[in-house]
C-alpha cells in the first residue's frame, strides 16, 4: 500500500532530525522552499503537505545526506 504524503513527510523529517538537524536547519538545507513554521506543523500533524513535489524535495534532501 502507498504511504501517505503526511506520513511520508513526517518520516521523512525525523530522519533527517535523527541525523542531527535541526527544523530551521532542514529548512535551509531545503532553500528555505518550505518554511520552517510549516515543517514543525507537518511534524507535529497540526498540517499536511498538499503537494507531492514537497515531500519529494525532502525526500531528494534524505538521499543527498
Amino acid at each position: 500500500m502507498k504511504e501517505a504524503r503526511d506520513q511520508k513527510a513526517m518520516r521523512l523529517l525525523k530522519q533527517l532530525k535523527g541525523k542531527g538537524l535541526s527544523v530551521g536547519q532542514i529548512a535551509d538545507l531545503l532553500g528555505n522552499e518550505i518554511d520552517k513554521r510549516t515543517l514543525y506543523r507537518w511534524l507535529s500533524g497540526d498540517a499536511k503537505p498538499q503537494r507531492t513535489s514537497d515531500v519529494e524535495k525532502i525526500q531528494n534532501l534524505v538521499n543527498r545526506l
